[in-house]
């Protein structure tokens, strides 16, 4: 579908000539079908709202979080994957490895592509995706300014996940409000992104898996929270590795909602270990995602959009420092390719 700016007049106009369309609110927002996604519960936000702590570390409260079995989706409902050409798959897992470069707490892309791949088959936009699905709301820094992804499982379109890894906290708004303004993790400075950019999408995901493993009853028990980023960190995709398998059982019980051992919690952790080891064969193993050689560059302090000139994703600026490509920034509004003998910059 192509999309396009439009006045919210225009939008209401165009609503009602589309059988399964609600008119679009103030915030823009347009509803087609019917919604999907991971859910934190109202437990969940009862829990960020109050800042309280663990008892003990790695163990959940009495009044904390739950393991989200309120919404266990039959293993059937999960999406089909899209129509991403590998270009756009080495687009998306280079978002990916550029946020996880740049985490201070996360550095292990592969996993979460798993995630990804696995929801919404990375896909982040409407188009993108061509199973059931909604639409989200319009990016300025995503989808061309189009519209984002929202999911198709959820009853409504205004209850669908939102992006390319399904948050959801209710509403599309409620959603993409909690992000903005409350975010999950660190319990003692939670960081706050937008989930309708694309990064944004990509840096909630570190934030709300940290705060599902650090409360499940299913992950190890952890010390303290360095404890628990060693063991996020350590996990390789394996079939078979004790650790590997322990991390999709956790997501196919905190991340997608099955009590463990039931036949959905074994089907689900199978398409999240499908989908990981799919990601991570299909793009070259560990040289692609775990490459120790950053790309080499020159001239020292020259600065790049990907795809501009060297490898990368085109919303991020890379800068040549001692002779190896690194991120400089991440462009929220958009990379400017600039013409040869001028240095790239975000807008």
């Amino acid at each position: 579908m192509k999309t396009s700016h439009l006045s919210l007049g225009a939008l209401v106009a165009l609503c009602t000539l589309m059988p399964a369309c609600e008119p679009p609110d103030a915030d823009g927002l347009v509803v087609f079908g019917e919604g999907d996604g991971i859910v934190v519960s109202d437990d969940d936000e009862a829990e960020m709202d109050d800042g309280q702590e663990p008892e003990e570390p790695g163990e959940e409260p009495d009044d904390g979080p739950d393991d989200g079995s309120d919404s266990e989706p039959d293993a059937d409902d999960l999406p089909t994957l899209p129509a991403l050409s590998h270009a756009q798959l080495i687009e998306r897992a280079n978002a990916i490895k550029a946020v996880h470069a740049n985490d201070p707490l996360i550095q292990n892309p592969v996993l979460f592509a798993g995630i990804a791949r696995a929801e919404t088959g990375l896909a982040h936009c409407y188009d993108e995706y061509t199973g059931v699905k909604c639409a989200g709301y319009y990016s300025a820094s995503a989808c061309g300014g189009g519209v984002i992804l929202a999911g198709g499982w959820d009853g409504t379109c205004e209850q669908g996940g939102l992006g390319m890894f399904q948050f959801d906290n209710g509403t599309q708004w409620e959603t993409r409000n909690f992000w903005l303004h409350t975010g999950m993790w660190p319990l003692d400075n939670r960081r706050t992104h937008d989930v309708a950019d694309l990064h944004g999408n990509i840096r909630a995901s570190i934030d709300f898996v940290l705060f599902k493993a650090w409360y499940s009853d299913f992950t190890p028990y952890f010390s303290s929270t360095q404890a628990m980023y060693d063991w996020v960190n350590s996990i390789r995709p394996v079939a078979g590795d004790p650790d590997f398998e322990h991390w999709l059982g956790f997501l196919a019980y905190n991340y997608n909602g099955h009590s463990p051992y039931t036949s959905g919690w074994y089907a689900v952790k199978d398409k999240y270990r499908n989908a990981t080891l799919s990601i991570y064969n299909d793009l070259g193993g560990d040289s692609f995602w775990y490459g120790a050689s950053p790309q080499p560059c020159a001239p020292e302090g020259g600065l790049w959009c990907g795809g501009n000139g060297v490898p990368g994703d085109p919303n991020t600026l890379y800068v040549c420092s001692g002779g190896q490509l690194k991120v400089a920034e991440y462009c929220y509004t958009g990379c400017y390719y600039a013409p040869a003998g001028y240095q790239d910059y975000c807008y």
